[in-house]
């Protein structure tokens, strides 16, 4: 589901300013048999994880908080059009 950052806003003061930072995490999973690595099989990735925080920029408010059904920055429809 792509949103739209017009849409979000702090849980705490309401404000619509602030700064958007994405920690993702991808792992990648490779067969090993007996301490030698299978030739037969390839690095895939595997799932790929992520959160987004949010910073307000409200000088009497400075909340963080984790935005849900977001696992990066890019998921937002105005910067993948």
């Amino acid at each position: 589901m792509t949103r739209k950052v017009a849409d979000v806003k702090c849980p705490k003061c309401g404000s619509k300013t602030f700064t958007l930072m994405d920690f993702t995490l991808m792992s990648n999973e490779r067969y090993v048999e007996n301490g030698v690595w299978d030739n037969d099989t390839q690095i895939n990735p595997c799932e790929m994880t992520g959160k987004v925080l949010a910073n307000c920029h409200n000088e009497s408010c400075k909340h963080t908080w984790r935005l849900r059904n977001v696992g990066q920055v890019t998921d937002f429809e105005e910067i993948t059009e």
